[in-house]
């Protein structure tokens, strides 16, 4: 009796006894939650599953997933640290699981890549790189051993797609640590998920999730329309449109796929409509948004949404860029004392992590006020008005105004109209115009016409002509947009080497 006694302790002991990874009907329900920023409601169900479930890790699982999602949409300190010195012990308690699930890995790789990309954001880049490598590699070993298991290859899409991305001056890296990913083979990843979720009710719950990381790629690294169309077909769906009517999250992500095609009404309309309130944590950035579309098409009460940015938002992002916008606006409507007004105010406050913030604090030193007729076509052709920006365009040619920065950015505005209007030729003539004239110039409208010219030939399957652009425009070193220029052109040499 004594030895039986003695093997069921052994049993039973708590370093022994192995808990679960069970995604039940409690843990789906909280994950829905979390993805529509429901936190609240999110944490009464996740300490229900904790009470009446207590050997399953999932909800440590989902805690992180709360935490990450507040400090990555807030930017709070608080926010952050709570997320950073959890981490430890949240990792622990999923390493005391059975090493044997397929979820044991998966948990771990993502909770240090939510870190990882929230790190990044408050500028703590080497542990950011040292956890993102840490993830690849329990992702890469958990599909060598589980190749079925799908939640996995959304993370690993999003990070073959971002190591994709990575400029080639950088690739000495990748090599070094051994990272090996495209930005087309990413994407198609996360593509086959939200295949299998439309028609897997096992996996619904993945839905947002991938929707949201597709949406991100399609806007930031796919040169590739018919994929943008696509997500936007899926979102005017009645399904896709209960979705976005429901969760801000898609409201953001219809949104910045609407702005990205020019349709710039549609997206105004879709954050018009966003659910708001007490149930949905605060998601300040789209009102960022919402003030800088409603700029776009001139309206008179983009004021309104920009100031509510700056009054409420906490963190430091995008907020030198809305008080340009707020700069830009008073300009528009003859009032050049509050423009220089809220130009001063970008020196007391912000960031420069963002590239339109760290153009927001150029412009303000410069003490250089926009032409008004070319900024008109800016904000214009930014909405998608392609006919207004060009009435504009052609008026300031007739003006008197030609310095050079002006002169360089009525090129290479009137050849991005002419590309999104759809007259190619007129486009490439423009842009060739443009980096005949300001290759060796500080300002971007260069290499971005270089990166144009890319995803033209790009388009026309000419790929020795694509690459050289995308090459020229990896040459240039603007202080302009620098990062996301480069990103894009690496982006579109990545998907000619997938051809």
């Amino acid at each position: 009796m004594k030895k039986f006694l003695v093997i069921l302790l052994f049993l039973l002991s708590p370093t022994l006894l192995k808990a679960s990874f069970e995604f039940n009907k409690n843990c789906i329900e909280a994950y829905d939650l979390i993805l529509s920023l429901r936190f609240n409601e999110a944490q009464r169900i996740i300490l229900t599953e904790k009470r009446v479930n207590p050997e399953n890790a999932i909800p440590t699982f989902l805690d992180n997933y709360i935490d990450f999602l507040s400090a990555f949409i807030s930017e709070e300190e608080g926010q952050f640290d709570k997320l950073t010195s959890s981490l430890s012990d949240r990792k622990e308690r999923i390493e005391k699981e059975n090493a044997n699930s397929p979820y044991y890995r998966y948990c771990l790789a993502t909770m240090d890549m939510q870190v990882a990309f929230t790190r990044m954001k408050f500028g703590q880049y080497v542990k950011s790189a040292t956890e993102i490598n840490r993830a690849y590699r329990l992702l890469e070993k958990n599909k060598r051993q589980y190749p079925e298991f799908i939640p996995q290859q959304i993370e690993l899409g999003m990070l073959h797609t971002l190591i994709g991305s990575i400029p080639d001056k950088y690739t000495w890296i990748k090599k070094t640590v051994g990272l090996r990913g495209s930005v087309s083979g990413g994407i198609n990843e996360m593509q086959e998920v939200l295949t299998i979720t439309n028609n897997s009710p096992r996996w619904k719950f993945l839905q947002s999730e991938t929707l949201f990381l597709l949406s991100l790629a399609s806007v930031n690294l796919s040169a590739d329309k018919n994929f943008s169309e696509k997500l936007l077909r899926f979102y005017d769906t009645d399904e896709g449109s209960d979705l976005v009517k429901a969760n801000p999250l898609m409201s953001y992500c219809k949104s910045i796929i609407c702005f990205k095609r020019g349709l710039n009404d549609q997206g105004i309309q879709v954050l018009l409509s966003r659910p708001k309130g007490p149930r949905f944590f605060h998601f300040h950035y789209l009102d960022y948004l919402l003030g800088v579309a409603k700029l776009n098409r001139l309206d008179n009460d983009a004021w309104v949404y920009l100031i509510n940015f700056t009054a409420n938002f906490n963190g430091k992002n995008f907020i030198r860029s809305a008080y340009q916008h707020l700069a830009w606006y008073y300009l528009l409507n003859g009032d050049e004392r509050k423009c220089k007004e809220f130009m001063n105010r970008i020196h007391l406050t912000g960031d420069n992590t963002t590239d339109s913030d760290k153009k927001a604090l150029r412009d303000a030193d410069s003490k250089e006020l926009p032409n008004i007729l070319l900024l008109k076509a800016q904000l214009l052709f930014d909405g998608g008005y392609y006919d207004r920006a060009l009435a504009e365009l052609a008026d300031y040619n007739k003006s008197q105004s030609k310095s050079e920065h002006f002169q360089l950015e009525y090129l290479y505005r009137t050849g991005r109209v002419y590309h999104e209007s759809g007259k190619i030729s007129e486009a490439i003539r423009y842009y060739k115009l443009t980096i005949d004239k300001g290759e060796d110039k500080p300002w971007y409208f260069a290499a971005n016409a270089a990166l144009q010219l890319g995803l033209i030939y790009e388009t026309l399957k000419n790929k020795d002509i694509a690459s050289f652009y995308y090459h020229k425009s990896l040459s240039m070193n603007p202080v302009e947009y620098k990062n996301s220029i480069a990103q894009k052109a690496q982006a579109g040499l990545s998907r000619l080497n997938r051809q």
